[in-house]
């Protein structure tokens, strides 16, 4: 019985160590996970951001909204958004111009 005892302590420490290594190489695995994830997001935003930098200064889009609000205006700007939705690709799903008073014009 006693000359079992150092193998049974020796068995459960080897059992310990195995499940805290396993342990840690899961929580490692997760941690790349997540970076991988983060970058891609961050990848999509400064895409997004790269092209809502290429539409906004358009002179077209000025035009639209320095003109008074006309069925003949809204139209232009419907347009304009709408192409530039379509441009902006699948993470923008509804894009809209506002006026200097915050008021939704397209």
């Amino acid at each position: 019985m006693f000359a079992a005892l150092p193998i049974l302590v020796l068995g459960e420490l080897s059992a310990n160590d195995t499940r805290a290594r396993s342990q840690e190489q899961s929580v490692q695995a997760d941690a790349r996970a997540a970076q991988r994830a983060a970058d891609v997001v961050d990848a999509r935003a400064r895409d997004l951001l790269t092209g809502l930098r290429s539409v906004a200064p358009n002179v077209e889009l000025v035009r639209a909204m320095s003109q008074p609000s006309s069925g003949a205006s809204l139209d232009m700007l419907q347009r304009l958004l709408r192409d530039f939705r379509l441009a902006l690709g699948t993470d923008v799903r509804q894009l809209a111009a506002l006026d200097l008073f915050g008021t939704v014009r397209g």
